[in-house]
């Protein structure tokens, strides 16, 4: 096992670094840029980030802004998935668009709960699709959506745009954090969709199970870098701001604080990249792994965020501060996804699993 970066994943790192800092104001105030400004960004992080991103890279861009991160692989998600499951459902121009970040992607996976799993049925050559989709990140500036649902008796994927008959986005979503990040809802009221978008339905599941793990990581990756964010913006202000006559940073409660925030950032970016590793070779532990690291990755953003704002004090409990930022996106990461509890159930069962 080799994590280190080839030269290409160096230099998407080094692009994702030169974004974060470039656009350094407009990524803390993500939240209030327009559409057209907010698509610039989400197509630069993008093409920072390359085609395949790496842990690495993704992590650069996360410290600035977990929101963004999350957006740009929304897109890459709905790349993905389309060239795994639909193939030639996108044409290669729309196709390169996405992977470009000048189109954006979204994927609707978990169902609202009053309404029951989405549905797709057989109509003449097509199918139509029922569906009621709560929190689907992108969607209000989506151009297409991935769409899981039910479909004779298995699991299908299709493809709809906001645009479509029978296709609703309601209003942005007003979240606690991750400010900046479109979320709305999706509903499609017996939506006519053209054959050639529906995939051909799964009994195994292959295609949520790849979305989960693929979301999830990540999720992880979000947090990991938030850590890293927050712990620069902590040390920054602990070691400018004095107290009798030295830095808090030379307090031992506050020292030692920041030492066990950056002790758990470099175990979370390492469990990333084995996360990754496993992920990309296809190794059938890959899954519990990856919960793994959305379980530790979102547990220890939290704690991190909570360290670094005491560590801060009044400046880190001010409305728009690094800290106070973190402490709001960090409790998303962990509901976001597959939730922590959830993960916790299957990482135990594949535990069980191996003792068998």
């Amino acid at each position: 096992m080799d994590f280190a970066p080839s030269p290409e994943e160096l230099d998407a790192e080094r692009r994702a670094a030169a974004l974060a800092l470039d656009q350094a104001r407009a990524l803390a105030d993500v939240g209030a840029v327009d559409a057209p400004a907010w698509r610039r960004l989400h197509a630069a992080a993008c093409a920072a980030l390359g085609a395949g991103p790496a842990v690495a890279a993704r992590l650069a861009l996360a410290r600035a802004s977990p929101a963004l991160l999350l957006a740009a692989d929304a897109t890459r998600q709905l790349a993905s998935l389309a060239a795994a499951f639909l193939p030639g459902a996108l044409a290669p121009g729309d196709a390169a668009a996405f992977d470009a970040g000048e189109r954006v992607g979204a994927v609707a996976l978990a169902d609202a709960a009053e309404r029951g799993p989405a549905r797709l049925r057989r109509a003449g050559d097509g199918w139509r699709l029922t569906a009621a989709k709560p929190l689907v990140t992108n969607a209000p500036v989506a151009d297409l959506v991935a769409v899981f649902a039910e479909a004779d008796g298995a699991e299908a994927l299709c493809l709809v745009a906001p645009g479509d008959p029978g296709i609703r986005v309601g209003p942005p979503a007003a979240l606690l954090g991750l400010d900046g990040l479109p979320v709305s809802a999706l509903d499609a009221d017996d939506a006519p969709v053209a054959a050639a978008r529906v995939s051909a339905p799964r009994p195994d599941r292959a295609a949520s199970a790849r979305y989960r793990r693929d979301a999830d990581l990540s999720l992880a990756i979000a947090a990991a870098g938030l850590m890293r964010g927050v712990l620069r913006a902590a040390h920054r202000h602990a070691s400018a701001r004095m107290r009798d006559g030295r830095p808090v940073l030379a307090r031992q409660e506050v020292g030692f604080a920041l030492a066990a925030v950056l002790s758990r950032t470099e175990a979370a970016e390492l469990l990333c990249h084995r996360a990754a590793w496993l992920s990309a070779t296809g190794d059938p532990d890959a899954d519990a792994v990856v919960r793994c690291a959305k379980v530790f990755c979102a547990e220890e953003a939290e704690r991190a965020a909570g360290a670094c704002l005491q560590a801060m004090g009044g400046e880190g409990y001010r409305r728009g501060s690094a800290a106070e930022r973190a402490w709001r996106d960090a409790k998303g990461l962990a509901l976001a996804g597959t939730t922590i509890e959830v993960a916790r159930m299957e990482i135990a069962d594949a535990c069980l699993d191996h003792q068998r």
